[in-house]
């Protein structure tokens, strides 16, 4: 078993959110079954967000020059949600790799709950 701070409780959670509100229950089971298949379990998730990154982009195909492609808009999506309950005000950017982007949320929640 995996110990999850709260910020990787709050992305698990987020997660799971985002791709039951836009993809429904099936896809979503479909998709954390296909992660499990490739050696991510759910629970990993937080630590291997580059693999999930790259593990989504692979499922779901992957245009790097178009802002419409599945991956990156679940990707916006949980970026935009976990910016929303953790109470940040960033934006993720096509530039910015979604591992790098996460890793720059925790660190901004870290330092505002260290205060």
């Amino acid at each position: 078993m995996v110990d999850l701070d709260k910020f990787d409780e709050t992305l698990l959670n987020v997660i799971e959110e985002v791709f039951l509100c836009t993809l429904g229950a099936n896809s979503t089971r479909l998709i954390y079954n296909y992660l499990e298949s490739k050696a991510l379990a759910k629970s990993k998730i937080p630590c291997r967000i580059d693999r999930f990154s790259e593990e989504l982009r692979k499922l779901l195909g992957d245009n790097e020059k178009s802002i419409l492609n599945p991956a990156y808009l679940l990707e916006k999506a949980i970026a935009q949600r976990l910016c929303a309950k953790l109470g940040l005000k960033m934006q993720l950017n096509p530039s910015i790799a979604f591992a790098e982007f996460i890793g720059k949320l925790k660190e901004e929640h870290l330092k505002l709950n260290l205060k």
